[in-house]
């Protein structure tokens, strides 16, 4: 189903706010003092352009000095008119009836292309993993199934004996 959503997406909207994305990262490419917003708003255009099965996540060990600065900075030179192109495309999406979900989506992008910065993209599991719940520690963790248990069992190895020297 993400599949489909990403391509209707992508044909809809994600290749036009993509095309945003990479106009603000090729901006924040002029001065050596912007880059990292370059940096981040071509980050996002890979996310912008395919959204579903992914989400965002806070990034862990980011400076929160930092994480303002640059929040301050990208929205006074991009976040703002960025933000702006998300809300416009989810009125018009909100217009039709079929396109609710993506004005929903284009809502969430817009909260990201105001404050991008502390955050990162991060894959859904998927059906080949599992989560585990401990339910008195309250927490979840996800481990990766690598293989399945096969058939047959393996032969359990030879174990000898002490060998006595003559």
């Amino acid at each position: 189903m993400t599949l489909i959503g990403n391509i209707l997406w992508l044909i809809l909207c994600g290749f036009w706010m993509a095309i945003l994305y990479l106009i603000a990262g090729l901006l924040g490419l002029v001065l050596i003092v912007t880059i990292p917003l370059g940096i981040q708003a071509f980050k996002l255009a890979g996310y912008v352009i395919w959204p579903f099965g992914r989400s965002v996540v806070s990034q862990p060990g980011a400076s929160p000095v930092w994480t303002a600065i640059g929040n301050v900075i990208w929205l006074i030179l991009i976040g703002w008119w960025l933000a702006l192109a998300h809300v416009v495309a989810a009125v018009l999406f909100f217009i039709t009836i079929i396109g609710i979900p993506f004005g929903v989506a284009n809502l969430k992008l817009a909260r990201l292309a105001l404050l991008p910065f502390g955050f990162e993209v991060a894959t859904q599991p998927t059906a080949a993993e599992q989560v585990i719940y401990v339910p008195q520690l309250g927490t979840s963790t996800t481990v990766p199934v690598t293989a399945l248990p096969s058939s047959t069992p393996a032969e359990p190895p030879e174990i000898t004996g002490p060998s006595s020297a003559p």
